[in-house]
């Protein structure tokens, strides 16, 4: 049903099971439509290999590939922002960013890209060392490692190995970028031996964050660079969690030979992707912060932080959340309601949310 719809709507040719294959022909056969019939015992990886095929026909392509616990689609962004300054690039749409999408989106590759960002997710191991195969990195950039999708992984430790993967997999030419503030992260990139460039707070940072504040329409990033010259890029983005998220970017823009100057206009020309803090001015004067796309502890609590931030001594600042149904989230609601400012408006609903409003100082 699929390769027929598929064919009628102009596919040259369609990828199958091996078992199904001999069926598939018969009924495209009788209904006049004669793709190109693909066939392999496991589609997936077929479509990986001829991903890994097609990426590996465009040399002259950089690829960037991002991952991380947290930040990873927001990085993405601004990474591809920064490169863009460079010549044509491509970035991952939306996050898709698992065993179907990074193949879908390495095969929209051309010979006219200069640049492509590719984000990997996971939620076992070995998953994020299969994709970084299919993409062949120039550039492998971890942003964290924090407790988000731990099912497959078991701890923090687990998951610190899963997205080292990603470092591991890099050729000998490319060049690993970690968290300095971030030691599981930056271990893997020294295990890794490969060329590392670390970005963070910390000094030891090559690109360091100096200080990330909203100013104006959005937020005000001061980056220090291995010139020891620093420089301030304005953000189109919310939220000072961002401000790392840029750092990263510009550590990426750094190792692949952009200049200071250059790197800070495209990290300008990111936007939000979604509906990741995505700030909709309301008719009545008001601003919503629309955050609504998925939500894990630490992206909820940077998120209440950067709706006190906005308000502080502006106005009222009302909180809106949904319920989860991941086990780890609801146990840890309460200490991030309870560590987060206080939010004088709050509605209460669902028993999950009576049961944070009994736990927690809100």
């Amino acid at each position: 049903m699929f390769a027929a719809a598929a064919a009628q709507a102009g596919a040259a040719g369609v990828l199958v099971p091996s078992a199904s294959a001999p069926r598939v022909r018969e009924e495209l056969a009788a209904q006049g439509l004669r793709p190109a019939i693909l066939a392999g015992p496991d589609t997936g990886r077929a479509l990986g290999g001829l991903a890994h095929a097609w990426r590996q026909s465009l040399p002259g392509v950089r690829v960037v590939c991002v991952t991380g616990s947290t930040g990873k689609t927001s990085t993405k962004e601004l990474v591809a922002a920064v490169l863009e300054t460079a010549g044509p690039t491509l970035k991952t749409e939306g996050n898709l960013n698992n065993e179907v999408g990074v193949p879908l989106t390495l095969l929209r590759l051309t010979p006219g890209h200069l640049n492509a960002v590719i984000e990997a997710g996971m939620n076992h191991l070995g998953e994020i060392a299969r994709l970084a195969g299919w993409a062949d990195p120039d550039v492998g950039l971890v942003t964290n490692v924090g407790p988000v999708h731990l099912e497959g992984v078991s701890s923090l430790e687990g998951a610190a190995h899963a997205k080292g993967e990603l470092f591991h997999a890099l050729r000998e030419t490319a060049t690993a970028v970690a968290n300095a503030d971030d030691p599981r992260v930056l271990s893997q990139a020294r295990l890794s031996r490969r060329r590392l460039i670390t970005f963070g707070a910390s000094t030891a940072a090559d690109v360091r964050l100096i200080s990330a504040h909203h100013g104006g329409p959005g937020l005000r990033v001061e980056l220090s660079f291995p010139d020891r010259k620093t420089r301030m890029a304005e953000l189109h983005l919310i939220g000072t969690h961002n401000g790392h998220n840029a750092a990263a970017a510009a550590a990426v823009g750094f190792g692949l030979g952009l200049d200071p100057e250059q790197i800070v206009r495209g990290l300008g020309g990111a936007r939000t992707t979604g509906r990741r803090m995505r700030p909709v001015q309301l008719p009545g004067g008001g601003l919503l912060i629309d955050d609504c796309y998925n939500a894990n502890p630490h992206s909820t609590k940077a998120a209440l932080l950067t709706l006190t931030h906005l308000v502080r001594g502006k106005g009222r600042a009302i909180a809106v959340l949904g319920e989860s149904a991941k086990g780890r989230w609801k146990r840890e609601s309460p200490p991030i309601m309870s560590s987060s400012p206080r939010i004088r408006h709050r509605r209460w609903r669902s028993s999950a949310a009576t049961r944070v409003r009994r736990t927690s100082s809100w």
